[in-house]
């Protein structure tokens, strides 16, 4: 969800495939039914260049977002500031999201990350928007449908890939 938040620890980067594999992580999980993982076997023939430098730039980008993802899950920053976000989603009653507060407690951090970059640094959300803007969606449905075809059926369980996410990517704005 923090889109800016991993752009922004990479700021500036001028390569606009690796930008968008920087948030494609949690931008696939948003459009999927079911969570979209990316392991290493998965990116293996993207980072080796055999996709392109297009899908190397998307395959680095999308590690660095994991990378980062494990360093600040951890990080005493995030555990502190989620015991702040439950204590005030505490102070609220919820008749739908009871089950669910955990992960909209972390959502909402990540969301006031985002808050935070904006309002301290908006030339970095203009910047953002205009790296996306510069990867070519063609370009980018080519990787995915390439990517699909390398993956091997016994992956089938774990990723959603259909029709429907390569339509996402067609219809991106």
């Amino acid at each position: 969800m923090n889109y800016l938040a991993h752009y922004f620890c990479e700021h500036p980067e001028e390569r606009p495939y690796y930008v968008l594999g920087l948030i494609l992580p949690d931008l696939l999980r948003d459009v999927q039914k079911r969570k979209v993982r990316f392991g290493p076997e998965d990116l293996a023939a993207s980072r080796e260049g055999q996709l392109g430098p297009i899908g190397r730039d998307i395959a680095e980008g999308i590690q660095r977002h994991l990378d980062i993802d494990v360093a600040f899950h951890g990080s005493a920053f995030f555990k502190q500031g989620m015991h702040q976000v439950w204590q005030w989603l505490g102070e609220y009653q919820y008749d739908t999201i009871p089950s669910r507060l955990p992960v909209f407690a972390h959502v909402l951090l990540e969301l006031m990350m985002d808050r935070i970059i904006m309002r301290h640094a908006p030339d970095a959300l203009e910047q953002f928007y205009a790296k996306l803007e510069a990867a070519e969606r063609s370009e980018v449905l080519q990787w995915f449908e390439a990517l699909t075809g390398r993956w091997r059926p016994s992956h089938a369980y774990r990723f959603s890939w259909t029709t429907a996410s390569c339509t996402v990517i067609r219809t991106m704005p």
